[in-house]
Order: structure tokens, then sequence, then C-alpha cells
């Protein structure tokens, strides 16, 4: 999207990983990936990594804009599973919002668009694919709701 000169600059909100030691950060890899295989030039990428939730991440870009002068209007690229989680913080943050949704999850049928239940113990026990992504999704549910109590979702007056 750079790229195509849809943003003048790209910015990268992401914190710290508590569970990696001696890490320099995620928004240093995204950085890096951006620079190096994607050819966006590092002058036009701006770095937060003091963003600890999505929350945290809204506030730190609304500086970020604020502070280049560049108006509220970003491109916000993240998890499909976090979309509308993410977009609702940001407006209630301000920022209008194009939302550009990464890694999907879908559901692949058995060739022949038929699913076949074979009646052995495999179909009646989770898969460690279906656990990951049943956990993922049961974390952005209940995230969904932390957001929402806290008035997060809704955007201000």
């Amino acid at each position: 999207m750079y790229k195509k000169e849809l943003a003048p600059l790209v910015i990268v909100s992401a914190g710290p990983r508590a569970d990696l030691q001696n890490y320099t950060g995620e928004a240093k890899d995204i950085e890096t990936l951006l620079a190096i295989n994607m050819g966006v030039p590092r002058n036009s990428i701006v770095l937060d990594d003091n963003g600890r939730n999505i929350r945290s991440s809204a506030e730190e870009v609304r500086k970020i804009l604020d502070s280049r002068g560049v108006g509220r209007k970003v491109i916000l690229v993240t998890s499909a599973i976090q979309m509308r989680r993410a977009s609702l913080a940001f407006a209630n943050m301000g920022i209008q919002v194009i939302p550009r949704a990464t890694d999907f999850y879908t559901y692949q049928p058995v060739s022949g668009g038929k699913s076949r239940l074979r009646l052995d113990a495999a179909d009646f026990l989770p898969s460690a694919e279906a656990l990951v992504t049943t956990t993922r999704v049961f974390d952005e549910y209940f995230g969904s709701i932390y957001y929402y109590l806290r008035g997060w979702q809704a955007p201000s007056a």
C-alpha cells in the first residue's frame, strides 16, 4: 500500500514480547521486513514499540499523527480476527480507519465439497489446529467484551 502511494508513511505499532528473552521487539522486526523485503525507505517508517495492546497502540498512533500534522486517517493493517475491535478502538481515539485485514482463518472442506463422518474416534477429537483457532476466537471475543465494558469501542463524541 505504501508503494501504491496510499500513505505518506508507515507507522508500526507493536509492543514488547515478554515471553522472549533478549528480544529487540516486534516493531523492529516489522521495520526490518518492510525496509529490506518490501523496499519501504526507513525514513518513511515510524516505530511505536510502546503499544502493549490495541488501545495503547491507538493512543500512540494518534500522538504520532498529531505530531506530524498528517491528519487522523489511517489504513489499519491487522489480523482479520482483531479488525473489528481495532477499528473501533482507533475510532474511539478520533482516527478514521480504512481496514485492511490479514491472516484470515478459513475452513477447507474435503475434496468433493462434502464432509464425510467416518464414525471413528478421530472425528470426535479436536486437532491442535482447531484448538489454536478456537483459543484465538475466544481470546478476541473476551477482549471485545473487555473493550466494550471499558468504553473503548464506541467512537468518542
